[in-house]
C-alpha cells in the first residue's frame, strides 16, 4: 500500500515468468486504500477501483487515466465523502427487468 508515500498501486504478478508490472504506474489517477480497497478488471481493458475510505469508485483505462469517478457525498456536508465498501460493474444485459423501487407505478 505504500504507506510511507500516501498513494497505492495495483501490480500484476505474470504466474509463469514472474515479471510484476504497475498497469497504472504512467497513469494520472491517484489514490489511497490503507486497507479493503478492491479492483475488478473489465473486458474491454479498464479498470474499475474502489477506495473504501476516499468514498469514491474510479474507471481508468488501461493506460491508467481516470474515465469516470464517483463521489459518495454525504447530504449537507460539504467535502465530506460516506464509506464506499464495495463496487461491481454489471454488464448492460445483466437484468432481465430494471429494478424499481415499490412505491413507483
Amino acid at each position: 500500500n505504500n504507506t510511507d508515500r500516501g498513494r497505492s498501486e495495483i501490480l500484476r504478478i505474470h504466474p509463469g515468468t514472474d515479471e510484476i508490472t504497475s498497469p497504472l504506474h504512467d497513469g494520472d489517477l491517484r489514490f489511497y486504500a490503507l486497507a479493503m480497497g478492491k479492483h475488478q478488471n473489465l473486458p474491454d481493458g479498464q479498470m474499475l477501483i474502489t477506495v473504501p475510505d476516499e468514498g469514491r469508485v474510479v474507471l481508468v483505462d488501461s493506460q491508467g487515466d481516470l474515465v469516470a469517478e464517483f463521489n459518495n457525498l454525504v447530504d449537507g456536508l460539504a467535502g465530506i465523502q460516506a464509506h464506499v465498501s464495495h463496487a461491481m460493474w454489471l454488464p448492460p444485459a445483466y437484468f432481465s427487468r430494471v429494478p424499481g423501487c415499490a412505491h413507483e407505478s
